[in-house]
């Protein structure tokens, strides 16, 4: 009998300079937007990236069953390439040589649930 994965869906938890982000229970990636051009296409190279770069970190928390959820959302990204990521612009420099900070985008794994008409991230 196979395992239930414990998380079915990849969460957005936030987008916000470091400072602002609040965490979360388990292991999180933060993808670098710089302005408001990213393409769900660019977003979903950058998940991938940063998945392999925190691989082992990743998978101390995570299962091969739970890692396949990641892999599901980004071939879904892919599907609407020329998609901007965010509908609305953010107050960053285009000048890579200005010292400002980034605007990161926060997702993890969730199983969300509903209960009284609220959504929760996990059970």
């Amino acid at each position: 009998m196979k395992n239930e994965t414990r998380f079915t869906e990849v969460c957005h938890l936030d987008t916000c300079l470091s400072d602002f982000f609040s965490g979360y229970s388990f292991p999180v990636l933060a993808i670098g937007v710089y302005g408001a051009n990213k393409t769900c296409e660019e977003l979903a190279s950058d998940i991938e990236i940063e998945i392999n770069m925190t691989y082992e970190y990743l998978t101390n928390e995570f299962n091969e069953d739970d890692m396949q959820v990641f892999t599901d959302f980004c071939e879904e990204l892919r599907e609407t390439p020329n998609k901007k990521v965010l509908n609305h612009d953010l107050e960053v420099s285009e000048d890579e040589d200005e010292d400002t900070e980034c605007v990161y985008m926060y997702f993890s794994l969730c199983k969300p649930v509903n209960r009284y008409g609220i959504t929760f991230l996990n059970e």
